[in-house]
């Protein structure tokens, strides 16, 4: 090949190399163009947070099969059996087949019999059957040891006491190991009634009361550690019984039961500070019946030292206790309480100190405290009763004459309208709109009750046409407050009571007022009522036209 071929294959190698990369950039080019653009997937958004809907678990049904076959059913037929063998036991004594050592021997024998039934049903799951041999148990040691000591004098009073402590020790640790409240209650009851059972022809009175409150705090500390609510009602109601009992039987004094139910309030005091439990309202129930008791004990000792002591120390205890919750700041009701307590400690001690004549004001101010402190804890019993308590003093603070107003009886008069004003109040944020409105109403009549013996008493020394000026003033005046305030808070009760007092004004003014005071008197009494009505007119005339004004800013 010459040399001009040889080129001439060159330049046709270029030129298809040139076409070649062309081809390739054309390729790269559009490559570039369709090339993915990467985007970031989007985050599914997160479902939108649903309410809980709350749902109201349905009670569940009471299974009455159960509830009587294993609880009920096996109290009443172990009551029965009782009885029967009770009555086998008598017909062997009247046949003369069992002596007295051999009757003590059965009473054991049957109480080691049924502890043993006892806890073989318990473990076969049989709990409540369990529970009532166990009981019966310790029933039976101690009728048998009180046979044996009452009855055929085989055991001195001391050991048979003893003895029958140790029963009672026996049923509490029972009741403890089997977390069996009503086996704590029913041993409870019973270890009350122990020294009942001891024939001793010289009673110690120091050995009975020391027993009884020593048995309570027992009693009161188990049922605050385990949570027994109905122990710790039983406990504080069984040792005023039995309290009670001892003393209208061997007592003259009362100096020693009543410093134990000292000594039972001071306990209760500890319990609530110290060891709260999830029953607080029944303890604060329990705490405010037994200060109330408490008092009572201690004042039927006729001791008045004695009496102002203690309102002194529970004055002062319950203030210091007041003072310590609200540094600690920890439950609001309890600073209630015991604010209320001191107060009702130092009230009790000022009337204790003064004339018997302060007695409807201080049943006013014990009925406040047990209304008020009953709506906060909830207690039906003692609203009840402390509405007697009230009700007592607002009939006393009615029917006392009254015959200075520099008193006692203003201050009882004003102490029951505000008081009862209070009550109203706090009614009128229930829902009980009946006696919202019969209390009001009895208010509203006791005002007018208390500015007519105001007025007459204020004008006793005056003659008889200035007394009737200054009371039908003081009604035109009640009646000008009640219809203003009706109106401008619409509370129709109190309009209505208005316009009764304007008639009844109205019917004293002309068949009273006309024929029985003095020409003068009568002009400026007519001058004054008839001023006073135009003002309650104006009022009703003020309401009216303040409507049309509000409807034609609003068009």
């Amino acid at each position: 090949m010459n040399r001009s071929e040889r080129i001439k294959a060159l330049q046709t190698t270029i030129s298809f190399l040139s076409a070649e990369l062309e081809e390739l950039q054309k390729q790269e080019r559009a490559a570039e163009r369709i090339k993915p653009i990467h985007t970031q997937p989007e985050q599914p958004k997160p479902p939108a947070a649903v309410k809980p809907i709350r749902t109201e678990t349905p009670k569940p049904k009471r299974n009455w099969e159960k509830e009587i076959g294993q609880i009920w059913m096996p109290r009443i037929f172990a009551f029965i059996m009782l009885l029967g063998v009770a009555w086998g036991f008598k017909a062997g004594v009247n046949a003369g087949i069992l002596t007295p050592p051999l009757r003590l021997l059965l009473g054991c024998l049957t109480a080691i019999g049924l502890y043993v039934i006892g806890k073989k049903q318990i473990k076969q799951s049989r709990i409540a059957l369990g529970l009532v041999l166990l009981g019966a148990t310790v029933t039976t040691f101690v009728l048998t040891t009180f046979a044996a000591h009452y009855l055929y004098g085989y055991l001195p009073a001391a050991f048979a006491f003893l003895l029958n402590i140790g029963w009672i020790a026996l049923g509490i640790w029972l009741s403890h190991k089997h977390r069996s409240e009503w086996l704590a209650i029913f041993v409870g009851v019973g270890g009350y009634i122990v020294p009942f059972l001891i024939n001793s022809t010289q009673p110690n009175t120091y050995v009975f009361v020391g027993y009884e409150l020593l048995l309570y705090v027992s009693l009161l500390a188990f049922a605050t550690k385990h949570a027994y609510r109905w122990l710790y009602y039983m406990a504080f109601g069984m040792l005023h019984i039995t309290l009670t009992v001892y003393s209208l039987v061997a007592l003259q004094q009362l100096n020693l039961p009543a410093l134990a139910v000292v000594i039972q309030h001071l306990c209760l005091l500890y319990i609530l500070m110290t060891k709260r439990d999830s029953y607080l309202q029944d303890q604060i129930k329990v705490l405010l019946s037994s200060i109330v008791i408490t008092v009572l004990w201690v004042a039927s000792t006729d001791n008045n030292l004695l009496l102002k002591g203690l309102l002194t120390m529970l004055t002062l205890l319950y203030a210091g206790a007041y003072v310590w919750e609200r540094q600690k700041g920890k439950i609001e009701l309890l600073h209630t309480v015991f604010f209320c307590l001191s107060f009702y400690s130092l009230t009790l001690l000022v009337i204790d100190t003064v004339d018997n004549t302060y007695y409807p004001l201080a049943w006013l101010v014990q009925g406040t405290f047990g209304l008020y402190m009953s709506w906060k804890v909830k207690s039906h019993i003692k609203f009840i009763a402390s509405g007697i308590v009230y009700a007592l003093g607002a009939i006393s603070t009615v029917l006392t004459s009254y015959t200075a107003v520099l008193s006692v009886q203003t201050l009882a008069w004003f102490v029951y309208l505000g008081t009862f004003a209070f009550l109203v109040m706090k009614l009128k944020a229930t829902t009980k709109r009946d006696l919202s409105r019969l209390s009001t109403l009895v208010l509203l009549i006791s005002t007018f009750i208390f500015i007519t013996l105001f007025g007459s008493t204020l004008m006793q020394d005056q003659d008889f046409s200035i007394r009737q000026l200054v009371i039908s003033s003081f009604w035109m005046i009640y009646a000008l407050a009640l219809v203003f305030y009706g109106n401008t808070k619409t509370e129709k009760m109190a309009t209505y009571i208005g316009l009764i007092v304007i008639g009844i004004t109205i019917i004293k003014l002309f068949f009273v007022d006309l024929f029985s005071v003095s020409l003068a008197i009568r002009s400026v009494l007519f001058i004054i009522v008839g001023t006073i009505g135009i003002f309650v007119s104006r009022v009703f005339y003020t309401k009216q036209k303040e409507v049309p004004r509000v409807e034609n800013k609003e068009l």
